[in-house]
């Protein structure tokens, strides 16, 4: 047995043997453990005696599914873990800076995600990677995603059942809406029309917002809408998003906040407007000094 002393920036658990850093996942500073392996990658078997921070994670996938590291961990430490990395960032570049506030986003929060999905012995496999693997791991739960999203997932693996699916993985985009869920599919070979009206079909019959294939768009029932302070908005494909909406709305306090008494602001890679357009909110119905 070996006790675990520090915890490194991507979650794992370290401790000295011999002088090397071994590494171990799903491991928390202060945790009394029993290790199977060698190398400087272990896997842990038992927590003997539990570090003070440990907490029971709250999805039964957690520590096989690769997609969370830390839910292991109490809301404390794992703040103070965060800080930590981004102060460390800062020290490598020779920049002291001290973090003044910090926001966590709640659980169940998360608007989009991606999964993978295929067949392996003619069984449709959909999740997410296990830690340092290629497997993947069925999913029938995932607490991190918004209510709608996660109570979508049988929605989602019916959709998924109907793709033309070997052991090559797909990735399936799948955003949160206003309007209802946007899913793009990625990684498929080209779907002939046949295959393109039986996909339509299930997209309709499921009530998706929108369903497209890598950039192009096979039916819209609705414009998949994305808030954007007053604004509404509707992303490309598979676009980029702010994960949680809850972060990215202190995201745009702080940047609108820091910004305020600016007369000119200009958004150099604006993406869908995420800041742009919360900011030129605030600057409407203010006087003009009459430039453009």
């Amino acid at each position: 047995m070996v006790q675990i002393e520090t915890l490194g920036a991507l979650g794992d658990g370290i401790f000295k043997e011999d002088g090397k850093d071994i590494f171990v996942p799903f491991t928390l500073p202060g945790d009394i453990v029993q290790l199977i392996g060698n190398g400087t990658r272990r896997e842990l078997t038992q927590v003997k005696t539990p570090s003070p921070h440990r907490i029971e994670p709250n999805c039964k996938h957690f520590g096989i599914c690769g997609g969370c590291q830390m839910q292991h961990a109490d809301e404390s430490f794992y703040i103070d873990w965060k800080k930590w990395i981004v102060t460390q960032a800062f020290k490598r570049h020779k920049i002291d800076a001290e973090i003044e506030t910090y926001f966590s986003a709640p659980v169940g929060s998360r608007r989009r995600a991606v999964f993978s999905a295929r067949r392996v012995e003619g069984e449709l496999e959909l999740g997410f990677s296990q830690q340092n693997t290629n497997e993947l791991v069925n999913l029938n739960q995932c607490p991190v995603l918004t209510p709608k999203l996660e109570n979508s997932l049988d929605q989602i693996r019916e959709f998924a059942s109907s793709l033309p699916l070997g052991k090559k993985q797909v990735h399936i985009w799948v955003v949160d809406t206003t309007n209802g869920l946007d899913v793009c599919v990625q990684g498929m070979r080209e779907p002939n029309s046949a295959l393109r009206k039986a996909l339509v079909r299930k997209a309709v019959e499921l009530s998706f917002a929108r369903l497209s294939i890598d950039e192009e768009i096979l039916v819209e029932r609705k414009k998949p809408i994305l808030e954007m302070g007053i604004a509404e908005v509707v992303s490309n494909p598979g676009g980029f998003l702010q994960a949680s909406k809850d972060a990215e709305h202190q995201m745009v306090e702080l940047v609108c906040d820091h910004l305020g008494k600016c007369k000119q602001v200009a958004d150099l890679y604006c993406g869908i407007g995420t800041f742009a357009f919360r900011l030129a909110e605030r600057r409407r119905g203010r006087p003009s000094d009459g430039r453009r």
